[in-house]
């Protein structure tokens, strides 16, 4: 017969440790299928080949002055030479400056109603307020321009002068004060106001400052900004912009994009809600996104948007922040650059970081597949995967154990059954006592000599 090998002891602790090895095996793969599944653990992999995104530090911490006399926060080049500034923007930035916000916005409203065809017409008792407030303002700033150019005769001759302001002002009013009751302007003198307007945005401009926080200066600059984005469509947005600029851009040559409409794209890696009190814009909430550059700045893009794709999650009153997990969705903004904004993080130090407005960012949420399964929570696959393995090792143990192979008759017993078969007794496969090899041998001596 063949030498089969008996079966081995289930019982024993090497056998045991043998099965809840294998066991051990089966659940990591079920826990490493769980999380291969998963598509943007895949996203290394459509990057090979593609150009290189490693991640560059740029340092924006802002440092302390090292003497009294200087400051980060506002350098010199910086602060606008208001007297190379052209007469009218520098007679205009006093009128607007003297003016209340209040005021300044029913101005900036009655000229984009006129631009835009629509009805400008204001209330009689708004109308006069309005018009009595720039005569007062526009009789001191004559006033003290014709009280400095009679005290310096050394003045260019190619300089506006006093009257000359005062003509200006006088057509201004003319077109404003008919706008405000309604009536229909002429298309040059449309084109007078659109000049004025454009005048405003130059004045609002030239009032920010770069490594700093909001300043009240820059309200006039914030609210123009927004009012374009709400009034310019997003397709031409996105063909009025020259294209990508990169952190560093945006960073190094704030003043050169000031204002301007740029290109970005970036992860999104933080939305907030941020309340808003702009009723003349109908705005009433604004949403900050925190953006990782696309070019693998480790610095932050911080734009601010009037809202949000419908595929982008939305942060509410109850949960004004939502963070996203690395590495976020890939969004592109067409935004107006502001400038390079101070804020404070975690550790309490001062960065600085460029800061933009835009309409909506432009977001292309991936397709899911229709039969891709909702994400469910880890422990829960684990749980489960333990029990079927479980279940499974149990049911190979009780089939090894109910269908074990017989031992193996030993030679000594076959002997011994052959003896017992040979002199006619019962022949068993399980012997209830040892047998005796010598008893057996005298017997078998004693029949060959009878027979002899």
């Amino acid at each position: 017969m063949p030498n089969i090998p008996p079966p081995p002891n289930y019982l024993s602790r090497r056998f045991q440790l043998k099965m809840l090895s294998l066991f051990a095996a089966l659940a990591l793969v079920i826990v490493l299928m769980s999380i291969v599944r998963k598509p943007q653990n895949w996203q290394w992999f459509f990057r090979i080949g593609a150009t290189s995104t490693s991640t560059r530090h740029v340092d924006t911490r802002v440092r302390p002055p090292t003497s009294p006399e200087t400051t980060p926060l506002v350098s010199g080049e910086d602060i606008p030479a208001r007297a190379d500034a052209p007469s009218e923007q520098r007679a205009w930035w006093q009128v607007m400056e003297a003016l209340n916000d209040r005021s300044r916005r029913h101005l900036e409203q009655l000229i984009w109603n006129t631009l835009s065809g629509e009805n400008a017409a204001l209330e009689p008792e708004l109308q006069e307020r309005l018009l009595s407030d720039l005569d007062r303002n526009w009789s001191s700033v004559l006033a003290a321009q014709s009280s400095a150019t009679d005290f310096a005769d050394d003045q260019p001759e190619s300089s506006p002068r006093s009257a000359e302001l005062g003509q200006r002002w006088q057509l201004w009013r003319e077109l404003l004060a008919r706008a405000a009751r309604g009536d229909k302007l002429s298309e040059p003198e449309r084109q007078v106001l659109g000049e004025l307007d454009a005048l405003f945005d130059r004045i609002a401009c030239r009032q920010i400052r770069d490594n700093t926080s909001h300043r009240r200066s820059e309200v006039m600059a914030w609210e123009r900004l927004l009012a374009k984005l709400k009034r310019t469509p997003a397709d031409r947005l996105a063909s009025a912009s020259p294209g990508n600029v990169a952190f560093l851009q945006l960073f190094d040559q704030g003043r050169v994009y000031r204002c301007r409409l740029v290109t970005i794209s970036g992860y999104v890696r933080r939305i907030e809600r941020v309340p808003s009190k702009l009723e003349m814009l109908q705005i009433e909430v604004l949403y900050r996104l925190w953006l990782k550059p696309a070019d693998g700045t480790d610095a932050p893009f911080v734009v601010y948007c009037l809202e949000l794709p419908p595929s982008l999650p939305r942060p509410t009153k109850d949960q004004p922040v939502i963070q996203r997990e690395p590495p976020g969705e890939l969004v592109t903004c067409h935004a107006y650059f502001f400038k390079n904004w101070l804020y404070q993080g975690t550790n309490r130090t001062a960065y600085l970081a460029p800061l933009l407005l835009t309409r909506a960012p432009l977001y292309d949420a991936p397709p899911t597949p229709a039969d891709q399964p909702a994400d469910s929570d880890p422990w829960t696959v684990i749980i489960y995967s333990a029990i079927a393995a479980a279940c499974i090792a149990l049911v190979v143990t009780w089939y090894a154990w109910r269908y074990r192979p017989e031992a193996p008759t030993s030679p000594a017993l076959q002997k011994l059954q052959q003896l017992r078969a040979a002199r006619g007794e019962q022949v068993t496969d399980v012997e209830e006592e040892e047998p005796n090899f010598d008893g057996l041998l005298e017997n078998e001596e004693e029949g060959r000599g009878g027979e002899g």
